[in-house]
């Protein structure tokens, strides 16, 4: 049996003694969905890449759950649940072409009616409710972040 996976990056941006991996978006064919198939091409573009961050832009409640298995961090040390303190918040957002007065949201960021042109499954973590909610534009991105 094969399975069809798609992980895009932009190219690791040098910060401050570090690097950024930018999680442009992930394609994954439907019959090869929820059994951990990004989780594990995120798992070796990381053993890859060796970023000292982790950013990307999302209205998927499955996309932090993922970066949670892949980086071994909980909710809280992924902004915008975390304080975002020891992230280069301006970098990551410049990356994901984010305005910076309105992170954590990009405004915008999908066409008109979503990117799939209906609302993302429902969030059943009360933290991942609590951004990705029901009354999120569908047209609405959440920029997320995590130091590795």
């Amino acid at each position: 049996m094969s399975w069809w996976v798609l992980l895009i990056t932009k190219c690791v941006w040098a910060v401050f003694g570090g690097s950024i991996l930018y999680l442009a978006g992930r394609i994954i064919t439907t019959r090869a969905q929820h059994k951990g198939i990004g989780t594990l091409a995120l798992d070796r573009a990381l053993d890859h890449l060796e970023p000292s961050y982790l950013c990307t832009i999302t209205r998927n409640p499955s996309v932090p759950k993922m970066i949670s298995k892949s980086t071994g961090c909980n909710f809280a040390d992924i902004y915008p649940f975390s304080d975002g303190k020891d992230l280069p918040l301006i970098d990551m957002a410049e990356m994901a072409d984010v305005p910076q007065e309105s992170l954590p949201f990009h405004d915008g960021r999908y066409p008109k009616g979503g990117l799939l042109g209906e609302a993302p499954p429902e969030a059943g973590d009360v933290i991942l409710a609590s951004v990705f909610n029901s009354n999120l534009p569908l047209e609405t991105g959440v920029l997320l972040g995590v130091k590795l």
